[in-house]
């Protein structure tokens, strides 16, 4: 595999530090934070030409995979759970706009997918990994782009909604992604984004044996610089959750929870804002204009 070193891919600067080499998977895995803007990244990365090929059979099954391959968990061996979790995401996006034309970037096996065509959504999907993507087209009988999300021939203005979960990470030009989903969507369309946030207190305690840090996964966003990514790309009300869909978001339900006590405002005023975000994901959902 070919490693080159890389800008930051949110503001390009070329001033990093080196955070850690996390040795979990046989492929080490190298992280940097960018001085100037503090996005935290992988340098050096797998080539461009060789991040696809790690999303083979292989990566999903688990098939031929020696000890310390990266690997990942095969969705359609937990698609009830996933089904349901999946209900949860639509139901929130529900809230923000009427069912329509959807786009998932990393539609995996399809079960979003799926899940959104029993609601009325019109699904579409674009994978890199031509087993997911064949599975998807064949068994869910969903369109799929095989290939980059950015190369994919899709009109502009021609999505409702477009959702892409643990799929941010796995970008090696991020911002031209955000920018084609803005072009893709029609006026005052949803783009919602799951991924593990890197200002979270769990990233900070387990250090470089973090789960997150995977040979595939070549950026790693916080709240404040997914934020700005989606601000400077001209997206509008932002909103960030920590947390998942499926359930509350851990801090805002502690605040609640004790918002009347001495040691709830105590633990929301002074204890939160220093510790941060205590769990190690968030959904983002922002609107283009």
């Amino acid at each position: 595999m070919t490693r080159v070193e890389v800008p930051c891919p949110l503001c390009g600067s070329e001033d990093r530090e080196r955070l850690l080499v996390s040795r979990l998977y046989a492929e080490e895995v190298p992280v940097v934070r960018c001085r100037p803007c503090g996005m935290v990244y992988q340098s050096p990365r797998p080539s461009d030409a060789d991040l696809p090929s790690m999303y083979d059979e292989k990566y999903w099954t688990g098939a031929g995979a020696r000890e310390g391959d990266y690997t990942y968990a095969d969705e359609r061996r937990s698609e009830p759970e996933v089904r349901l979790k999946s209900a949860a995401r639509l139901a929130r996006m529900e809230g923000m706009v009427r069912p329509g034309r959807l786009l998932e970037i990393g539609c995996s096996f399809g079960t979003f997918l799926d899940e959104a065509r029993r609601r009325g959504w019109e699904p579409r999907g674009v994978d890199v990994s031509a087993y997911a993507a064949e599975y998807c087209r064949r068994e869910r009988g969903i369109e799929v782009h095989l290939g980059p999300f950015e190369e994919a021939p899709i009109p502009p203005g021609s999505a409702r909604a477009i959702h892409m979960s643990e799929v941010i990470e796995h970008l090696p030009r991020p911002r031209e992604a955000v920018a084609r989903c803005r072009e893709i969507l029609e006026p005052g369309g949803l783009l919602v984004v799951g991924t593990a946030d890197a200002d979270s207190l769990a990233r900070r305690l387990r250090g470089d044996r973090w789960g997150y840090y995977m040979p595939g996964h070549v950026v790693y966003f916080g709240g404040r610089t997914i934020r700005r990514l989606l601000r400077e790309e001209g997206f509008e009300g932002i909103r960030v959750f920590h947390g998942d869909d499926h359930g509350k978001p851990l801090d805002p339900a502690l605040a609640r929870a004790h918002a009347s006590s001495v040691p709830g405002r105590i633990l929301r005023r002074l204890v939160l804002p220093v510790l941060g975000p205590l769990g190690a994901g968030m959904v983002v959902y922002a609107r283009s204009p």
